[in-house]
């Protein structure tokens, strides 16, 4: 990702990437409510999504709890939903998903 810093809580971002066979390009707005080790965030994106012969486009929100292991070591854990819209070339439609997530963030 290519984060732009808009003030001390709020930040835009541009990023693409691999997940399980698929290539997503996305685009967002990330506001922090508390920002210190243990920080609480929000985002608001839009991703558009490429896996084996599926395409679609999914505007997405989450609410995260992020915690700083160390200077480049950061533990996320959170919730998100979006709405999938797309599908193969022999159907199309969409689907409202949600799901809790845990990462593990190493910046270099």
């Amino acid at each position: 990702t290519y984060n732009v810093r808009l003030t001390d809580m709020d930040e835009c971002f541009i990023g693409g990437g691999t997940a399980m066979f698929a290539f997503t390009g996305t685009v967002g707005w990330k506001h922090y409510y508390r920002k210190s080790r243990l920080s609480i965030s929000s985002v608001l994106c839009g991703q558009y999504i490429e896996h084996l012969g599926f395409n679609g486009f999914m505007p997405a929100f989450s609410l995260t709890l992020e915690y700083n292991l160390a200077k480049n070591t950061q533990v996320k854990l959170g919730g998100m939903g979006g709405m999938l819209f797309g599908g193969t070339s022999s159907e199309s439609g969409s689907d409202i998903l949600g799901s809790p997530f845990v990462g593990l963030d190493f910046r270099f």
